[in-house]
């Protein structure tokens, strides 16, 4: 049985085989601070059309990060 990690390197693969464009970002907070994301994959060769949906779903949510709530468990200067 493959290990997790290899399933996750399968994924990707398939969309790079495929000219797929793929992105993630991140998409909220459970309630229990733990950060959700949300991966988009688009026709081939369509990386432009990819980058504006995920731009207009980040201006409509008004998503930021870092968190504050995050902010602080991180290391960033």
């Amino acid at each position: 049985m493959p290990e997790p990690r290899d399933r996750q390197c399968d994924g990707a693969l398939r969309y790079h085989r495929r000219a797929q464009p793929a992105t993630s970002m991140p998409a909220g907070l459970t309630k229990e601070g733990l950060p959700v994301g949300i991966q988009l994959v688009g026709p081939a060769r369509a990386d432009a059309l990819v980058l504006r949906v995920m731009r207009a779903y980040e201006s409509a949510a008004g998503w930021t990060w870092p968190q504050a709530r995050v902010a602080g468990t991180l290391a960033i200067p």
